[in-house]
This record gives structure tokens, sequence and C-alpha cells, in this order.
């Protein structure tokens, strides 16, 4: 008998998505290529925000995107009950 168990992804990137779908008011869609696999995101536009704000206020930062592994698309999944984080990356002085 096999155990039980659940896959979690996370997701990290640097770069604002240039193309995004308004799927409503309150959500937007963008698409990850995470090593050759289109990870389809579907985000409240409050957490997308998040993605905005940092590339206005940080030259350099990174966001964490979990999830849960959804349902297979043609190119990849899409990614169920996603979180963001995002971070300013301190770029490291020279020694």
């Amino acid at each position: 008998m096999s155990l039980t168990g659940k896959i979690d992804i996370s997701l990290k990137f640097s770069e604002l998505p240039n193309k995004v779908i308004e799927i409503s008011p309150k959500t937007k869609q963008f698409f990850l290529n995470a090593d050759n696999v289109e990870v389809s995101v579907t985000l409240d536009s409050k957490l997308f925000q998040r993605l905005e704000q940092a590339h206005k206020s940080f030259p350099s930062w990174v966001a964490l995107l979990e999830g849960k592994m959804g349902q297979a698309t043609e190119k990849g999944f899409i990614l169920d009950e996603p979180k963001l984080q995002v971070f300013e990356k301190k770029l490291k002085a020279d020694s």
C-alpha cells in the first residue's frame, strides 16, 4: 500500500509578467515558464499589485509563488490556491 501525500509547488521569479490577462476586475492571470513547463497563475488583483509595487520600488526583487498542482493543461498545469511573497533582493557588496 502506498503512502498518501500531496504535491506543493514553489516557483521563484524576478520579472514582472509582460502579458497579463484581466479575468475580472478582481483577478489577473499570467503564465510562467518553469523548466519548460507552462504554469497558469491566477491572482487576486491585490496580490498582483505586490508584484507591481516591487517592480517600482526595488532595483532588484524576487517573488516566491506557492500553491498546489492543479488541473493539467496542454503545456503544463494550473497553479491552485496561489500564495505570493515578494522580497527585495539585496545586492552583495564587493569584497
